[in-house]
């Protein structure tokens, strides 16, 4: 059983990766849907999602910038206990999917605002170096067996939905999540 101190902290350090910015600034979205294009901006979060499902540390912090330490606070131990919550959710042998939905390029008033938010945040990063931003909303499917924990079966737990949105951006040449 994942004692509760470590189950907060998880649940901390991941909802301050996917959400961070969103909740600093109250942004909403401001600009306009992505018409398909180069979608190069999805990589960082084909890291974070690849490195999770693979149980990959090293691939899942490539989808932060290095000026942002995730290293240091995100940890294998992190990984792990996610999947632990999910199999008291969802039953044993964990399979999650995801789908990233029409990403938003946010511009004017959102756009500087989360500038402002990752330039506070990283006092190394120059505003100028900061190309783009998008919104991208995520589903993602968590798939169990269903057997709780007295190996009773119980197929109406063995799924579920989370839908979460990621900001991502491009710091000089490459792609980051926030």
């Amino acid at each position: 059983m994942i004692k509760k101190e470590r189950l907060l902290k998880l649940i901390a350090v991941m909802m301050l990766a996917i959400m961070s910015v969103a909740m600093l600034t109250g942004c909403g979205k401001n600009g306009k849907k992505n018409d398909g294009g180069d979608k190069a901006y999805l990589e960082p979060l084909k890291y974070y999602f690849d490195g999770i499902i693979n149980k990959d540390l090293d691939t899942h912090l490539k989808s932060y910038p290095d000026f942002a330490n995730k290293g240091n606070l995100i940890t294998m131990a992190d990984i792990e206990d996610l999947f632990k919550t999910y199999e008291s959710q969802y039953g044993a042998n964990i399979k999650i999917d995801y789908a990233f939905g029409d990403a938003t390029k946010i511009e004017g008033d959102a756009y500087s605002e989360l500038v402002g938010e990752i330039t506070a945040a990283y006092k190394e990063v120059n505003k100028d170096d900061i190309k783009e931003i998008y919104d991208v909303p995520v589903t993602v499917n968590v798939e169990g067996d269903g057997l709780d924990q007295d190996n009773s079966e119980n197929k109406e737990k063995a799924k579920g939905t989370e839908q979460h949105t990621f900001y991502v951006f491009k710091y000089k040449d490459s792609w980051y999540t926030i």
